[in-house]
């Protein structure tokens, strides 16, 4: 008995004194700032409590659908469709027209440099057919109008904010977008999001909610359909803003100073809301000059571990894929940033350089 209570009173300590280097910010900058993510090292202590303990918990069962009063504003425009098809079958012909040409190559030149070239574009080549990317671009184009007449707030993270400042939409080789939305309005996203003719809103109590055309390709084990758009949910107080969706945890804790007021970027033909802080909010997480493939797959449910991703420079791609280039423009508090395939330009805009609020 006394060594069952000296052994639970050790075990109380220890995990007494891990929560103490977690929680207390001087001690995480010294014993975990290599282990944490970056957005836990720089919060406080009270916030980074909530992160850690505060989680998505939606009463989806209890509360029934019903329409939202701007049912008839926000219903898809179905014609769109085959247009946007048609647009995505004409994506990345750089990509597409330099892969014929090593591979034409390659029958006589079996070189390890031309061998790494290939390797390099079979890696990072698109995942999704003219189709699915049509179906993703279109479950956005929809979600961003029902959105807007709603008058609900949603913004960008995660990849598909690099996405926003490396290419001005998807990542070529990634294959769904990533949305944050309030928790506290999640009734009427539910009301407003799957009242919409031609698509579905699959949404689970506890983890993140996804969007999709009805006739999506369905998987045989997942209650929802590919492509989709994956909603997470975000807790407030008066000065911050955190995760409540667990997939979401190691990304999203920030002062509201630093995601409101939200600024509009062009993304393929729209433009969606990002946090304003762009810099601060992608460079905690991501180095937009190296290129990376996914941690996961959605078409495929295959997840990649450190040791099965691939990291390059970005510049070995920017001959066949858009990337963007920055400079300061002449209007003050903006940047000018051209959209750019190697030489050719494709277009130029003027974003917010700073934070208006």
């Amino acid at each position: 008995m006394v060594r069952l209570f000296q052994y639970q009173r050790v075990k109380y300590l220890v995990l007494l004194a891990l929560s103490s280097v977690v929680l207390l910010q001087p001690l995480r900058l010294v014993f975990l700032s290599l282990l944490m993510p970056q957005t836990w090292v720089d919060t406080d202590t009270t916030h980074l409590y909530r992160v850690m303990y505060d989680f998505q918990n939606f009463e989806v069962d209890s509360k029934p659908l019903a329409k939202d009063a701007a049912y008839s504003r926000v219903q898809a425009n179905m014609s769109r469709f085959p247009e946007l098809v048609k647009a995505r079958e004409k994506a990345y012909p750089e990509f597409h027209h330099y892969l014929d040409i090593l591979h034409f190559q390659a029958k006589e030149d079996n070189s390890d440099a031309l061998m790494q070239k290939l390797r390099v574009l079979n890696t990072f080549k698109p995942i999704l057919t003219p189709v699915e990317g049509a179906q993703l671009i279109f479950a956005l184009e929809t979600f961003v109008k029902a959105c807007r007449e709603a008058g609900l707030t949603f913004f960008i993270l995660e990849a598909s904010l690099m996405g926003v400042i490396r290419h001005h939409g998807l990542i070529p080789w990634d294959d769904d977008i990533d949305i944050v939305m309030r928790a506290s309005e999640w009734p009427k996203i539910r009301n407003v999001l799957g009242n919409i003719d031609g698509f579905e809103l699959f949404t689970p109590r506890d983890s993140q909610w996804k969007f999709y055309a009805k006739d999506a390709r369905s998987f045989p084990d997942k209650p929802f359909k590919f492509p989709n758009l994956d909603i997470f949910f975000f807790g407030e107080d008066d000065t911050h803003i955190w995760a409540l969706t667990k997939g979401l945890k190691h990304d999203l804790v920030y002062k509201k100073s630093d995601i409101f007021p939200l600024n509009w970027r062009p993304f393929e033909h729209l433009m969606v809301p990002v946090p304003c802080n762009l810099d601060l909010v992608v460079h905690k997480a991501h180095d937009k000059n190296v290129c990376i493939t996914p941690e996961y797959i959605h078409k495929t449910n295959e997840r990649f571990y450190l040791g099965g991703k691939t990291a390059i420079d970005c510049k070995l791609l920017h001959g066949v894929y858009p990337f963007v280039s920055v400079s300061k423009s002449s209007r003050p508090g903006y940047d000018e940033e051209r959209l750019k395939i190697g030489p050719r330009e494709i277009h130029r805009r003027l974003v917010p350089a700073v934070c208006a609020g």
